[in-house]
């Protein structure tokens, strides 16, 4: 997708950004459903969202979460060294 109004927009953008050029580029948000643990180790189901975001000059992020109590945001290599150690550990469950 090309952003006439900002031309370096990358092709995962799906924001209209129109004149604010400090608005972060975000990609379309990824729906997963999940059952999680809330303050009172309570099981939730809920659905999570993950979405990629990177201001101009900074470096990128991966957003997971409700959107209100549960949440996490982290750098991509940080997001990448996670998931890998967690499919580590999920796989000791299954032995």
């Amino acid at each position: 997708m090309e952003n006439l109004t900002r031309p370096l927009c990358p092709s995962w953008c799906s924001v209209a950004h129109g004149d604010v050029e400090s608005e972060p580029h975000q990609s379309a948000g990824f729906e997963v459903p999940v059952v999680h643990r809330d303050s009172s180790s309570r099981a939730i189901a809920s659905v999570f969202v993950l979405v990629l975001s990177k201001k101009d000059g900074e470096p990128a992020f991966a957003y997971f979460g409700d959107g209100e109590s549960a949440m996490l945001e982290l750098g991509l290599d940080s997001a990448r060294a996670s998931l890998a150690l967690i499919a580590a550990h999920l796989d000791l469950l299954e032995q």
